[in-house]
């Protein structure tokens, strides 16, 4: 059983994870088990999760910039991408209940 005794956030757990990777990523199957252990010591992870997180940190491309969520502001193209795709599944929506007799709803 492992116990904890300080909590620690997700910067330091990033440091420590840079600091290993090198390591861990040239080391024989035995020193990952040791850097496994330590690691899992330190950051506070189950022995999963740090292997996860070091796999992570190994695929991940270094160029690329994290984009997240959607974008701010849609440019005049994407507008009207978007109007002409509602308006493709409302005319469909449209056919399908006009052909089955019920009334049009807007």
């Amino acid at each position: 059983m492992r116990v904890l005794c300080r909590q620690v956030n997700g910067a330091t757990k990033n440091n420590i994870f840079e600091e290993k990777k090198a390591e861990y990523w040239k080391a024989s199957k035995r020193r990952k088990g040791e850097l496994l252990l330590a690691v899992c010591e330190v950051s506070g992870l189950t022995r999963k999760g740090t292997i996860k997180r070091f796999r992570k940190l190994q695929m991940r491309d270094p160029a690329a910039q994290e984009r997240r969520g959607r974008p701010r502001c849609y440019t005049p193209d994407v507008i009207a991408a978007l109007k002409q795709e509602i308006d493709r599944r409302t005319q469909k929506v449209f056919a399908i209940q006009k052909r089955h007799g019920k009334p049009r709803k807007m």
